[in-house]
């Protein structure tokens, strides 16, 4: 900052975190997810700086803190397609299903240089009209999705068309029910390695991998996140909901399967 006049100061808004007389901002250890802004001010002067706040691996999501009605916090893309809502007496976060413009949304929550990781979430879609959703989780820029209307289970690499790397098998799943995915990716002899399993919940967590695919030229790291597609949207109606929950992000060396 440029002196002005008088003394510097400095001030953290709307985060858990502290500013020293040097303008150094210290995060507390259980601030969680945050953004925010820094403000310095020397005299006549004032500067300010957005901040996002991100906590280490491994981390778990329930919503329960998160308000009512508002997108998660530094959770980049979730703007106007994503909300936290009451659902079943507890909160949960909601793809928006009734804007065309926004019928695909994609959320990252992390950092694009993390690698060697676990993402894990509760998820729940809705018919509409005979129209279900894909629900997807996102690993180091490879997708695992939850396809409704051809009932199939997908890993794809990341953002070309047709994908580089796309291992499909059928898999059925039902409107209006809880299932928990989770996806693993690891990186090993120059390959990657990405393995996915879903099944209903509150079942036993299956013992094997319900679909896995070898990338021979793996992506070497990405941010977690998750994706919805709102089948069925239109500019008058609304298309299927996606629901998650429970979402979990842990390193590998710390999972049993």
């Amino acid at each position: 900052m440029v002196p002005g006049s008088g003394k510097a100061s400095f001030a953290a808004k709307g985060l858990k975190a502290s500013v020293d007389a040097s303008g150094k901002l210290a995060i507390a250890p259980d601030a969680g997810f945050g953004v925010g802004i820094v403000e310095g001010r020397s005299g006549e002067l004032a500067a300010e700086a957005r901040v996002r706040v991100i906590p280490k691996i491994p981390f778990r999501v329930d919503f329960e803190a998160f308000e009512e009605g508002k997108a998660p916090p530094g959770w980049v893309g979730a703007g106007t397609k994503f909300k936290v809502v009451s659902f079943e007496g507890g909160k949960v976060l909601r793809k928006l299903p009734d804007d065309v413009r926004f019928s695909d949304g994609e959320i990252f929550i992390g950092r694009p240089e993390w690698t060697g990781y676990t993402i894990a979430a509760d998820v729940r879609g809705s018919r509409m009209r005979r129209q279900m959703p894909n629900i997807t989780l996102l690993n180091s820029r490879y997708q695992m999705v939850l396809a409704g209307n051809h009932q199939r289970l997908r890993i794809v690499g990341w953002l070309t068309t047709p994908p580089r790397l796309d291992k499909t098998i059928p898999f059925e799943w039902k409107p209006d029910a809880w299932y928990r995915m989770k996806f693993r990716v690891e990186l090993a002899g120059g390959k990657g390695i990405a393995r996915g399993k879903v099944w209903a919940r509150g079942e036993p967590e299956p013992g094997s991998w319900t679909i896995e695919v070898e990338d021979p030229a793996p992506y070497p790291s990405g941010s977690p996140g998750i994706q919805a597609y709102s089948a069925g949207v239109t500019t008058r109606q609304p298309g299927a909901d996606a629901y998650f929950d429970n979402l979990e992000v842990t390193p590998n060396d710390a999972q049993a399967n």
